[in-house]
């Protein structure tokens, strides 16, 4: 049978995809006034940032201030304390400190950022180490600001033990609604109805399973999955890839770059010193034998687990 020009796109699809997040990423910044800036999203917002390297936090003018507030984007809770700024002139001002609770530079995102507002209309906004600590390894080249490869963070995944409000080690009596599907490596899976909805969504992506697996009564693993009904007539319009696509970025932003990556398979895993994370797409099944009308089963995993697994068991 001829192979279906859908899945060499599929390939060559994620083949391009993680060259992409894992190569070096090149940011043209705007020259404004003869000073070079660079185009950042704050809380949603596009602003463009001096980037400075002596400054310790990132900060904003009390312009941009007046506008996040106004719009909802910079709420109370974000807000912290006032405090005093010795600028280069040596002058004193006032400033208040802040948590930007987002803050995207290219395709890196942030969060939590420490910032400054400056109680100056026209001060002009710095993007300081508060944030150019995080980007990891970078250089600059006339106009442009090239990031390497996102920092790795071995502490997230660890520091989260779980998935979002679900954590290892916690007793399966404590969870309702759970179904036994399958058992394999001594660990019981059951699928499990949450009647918490966000527990099925993901960088804003909606799962329609959830599956946790158990050893000896304690949570080990937590696998979140989709599949999608994808024509094989529609191979420019793919939705489980541009979905797969936002994941990778998403956890390459947040925990760098994939310790083992399989582009053929289109499986990658974060390592941790207590925790993994996998996530890949797999074709499950063709519907019909038509390659012109027929549909492909095409399937995404996240699974995340408390120690190493050889092998994610398919129930």
């Amino acid at each position: 049978m001829k192979r279906p020009k859908i899945l060499n796109i599929i390939f060559f699809y994620f083949l391009f995809i993680s060259n992409h997040f894992l190569s070096q990423e090149v940011i043209e910044m705007n020259e404004i006034n003869g000073i070079y800036q660079i185009p950042c999203i704050v809380n949603g917002v596009s602003m463009n940032f001096i980037f400075d390297t002596g400054a310790s936090d990132v900060s904003i003018s009390l312009k941009e201030a007046n506008y996040l507030i106004e719009n909802d984007k910079l709420k109370k809770e974000d807000i912290l304390s006032k405090v005093n700024f010795r600028v280069a002139n040596g002058k004193i001002i006032e400033g208040t400190k802040i948590i930007l609770k987002n803050l995207q530079i290219g395709n890196i995102k942030l969060q939590n950022v420490e910032a400054s507002i400056i109680h100056e209309q026209k001060a002009p906004l710095l993007l300081g180490q508060s944030a150019i600590g995080r980007i990891g390894k970078y250089s600059i080249e006339g106009n442009k600001l090239i990031l390497e490869n996102s920092p790795k963070s071995n502490q997230v995944l660890d520091e989260k033990y779980g998935f979002k409000n679900i954590k290892f080690d916690t007793n399966i009596s404590e969870f309702e609604n759970l179904s036994k599907i399958g058992e394999a490596n001594g660990i019981i899976y059951y699928l499990y109805k949450a009647k918490d909805e966000d527990l099925f969504k993901l960088f804003d992506i909606n799962f329609y399973g959830l599956m946790l697996g158990f050893k000896n009564n304690k949570l080990e693993q937590i696998n979140l999955r989709r599949q999608y009904k994808q024509p094989i007539s529609e191979p420019n319009n793919i939705p489980a890839l541009e979905d797969f696509k936002n994941i990778i970025f998403s956890f390459s932003s947040t925990i760098g770059k994939p310790d083992i990556r399989n582009d053929e398979d289109m499986n990658y895993t974060w390592y941790n010193l207590k925790t993994m994370l996998n996530a890949k797409v797999t074709i499950k099944k063709i519907e019909t034998n038509d390659l012109v009308n027929g549909k492909m089963i095409i399937e995404t995993n996240v699974l995340f687990s408390k120690k190493i697994v050889r092998k994610i068991s398919d129930f």
